[in-house]
């Protein structure tokens, strides 16, 4: 006696993934390699950000006060406990990022290459 399941598996094109439908407006964009906005629109975007950004951290007083342009705020943050926060910051990510690329090397290895129980179920 055969399952429902088993059934669906063995019959052919059961299990085949067809891509879904896009409209033509869209597949013609794809297919002529557009990515989204303009670079001119990707600019007039940022550009005030980056304005805004850079005034304030260069500015000595609040907006609207008078003041003068120097990097003293700079001064202030770069001193040795802001880069020992900063090497501690980096040492643990890179500690993290090492052991876990250490762990995805192995269970991908493991998966791939040995006869681990419940194998398929754990493939994509």
């Amino acid at each position: 006696m055969t399952s429902l399941l088993s059934r669906q598996i063995r019959t052919p094109g059961a299990c085949a993934v067809r891509p879904a439908a896009r409209p033509a407006r869209r597949q013609a964009a794809a297919a002529a390699g557009d990515r989204g906005a303009d670079p001119a629109a990707r600019v007039s975007l940022a550009l005030p950000v980056v304005r805004c950004c850079s005034f304030g951290s260069l500015h000595t007083t609040p907006p609207g006060i008078p003041g003068s342009f120097d990097l003293s705020g700079y001064r202030q943050v770069l001193t040795w406990p802001t880069a020992v926060l900063f090497a501690n910051t980096v040492g643990i990510s890179l500690l993290k990022t090492i052991i876990s690329l250490a762990l995805a090397v192995l269970f991908g290895w493991i998966i791939a290459r040995t006869n681990t129980p419940a194998r398929g179920a754990l493939r994509c």
